[in-house]
């Protein structure tokens, strides 16, 4: 009886580091969701909803934002930018992965209350 519990073990072991494994290894597929925030060399860029057709939030737009990189961007605020903004609390910077070094990527800061951060039709 100890023999056939210890075995099953093992197996049960054996198949879950294997299924594990498989999920790292190649791809998932084409990505779900693929949205563009254009490209700029002023930070902020525009506002969402310009660049995005049909796109929304319920955040505040922070055009105060400016630099390179941007200043900090407050709770409950984003902003479109082509750089991370600057917190030397916990960031110190990294390099554009995209081939374009002023492509724009939508920031949002958490608010203290729910909201919507993101919305598209």
């Amino acid at each position: 009886m100890r023999l056939t519990a210890l075995f099953f073990a093992v197996l049960f072991c054996k198949i879950s580091m294997n299924e594990t494994f498989a999920q790292c290894n190649g791809s998932l597929g084409a990505p779900v969701v693929n949205i563009d925030f254009g490209s700029g060399a002023s930070n902020p860029g525009p506002q969402l909803s310009t660049l995005v057709p049909g796109a929304s939030t319920n955040y505040n737009y922070a055009n105060y934002a400016t630099g390179t990189p941007p200043a900090v961007i407050f709770d409950g605020d984003y902003a479109l930018v082509n750089q991370i903004p600057f917190n030397s609390a916990w960031f110190t910077g990294a390099a554009d992965h995209t081939g374009n070094p002023n492509g724009y990527m939508a920031y949002f800061n958490s608010a203290p209350s729910p909201g919507e951060f993101y919305k598209q039709t």
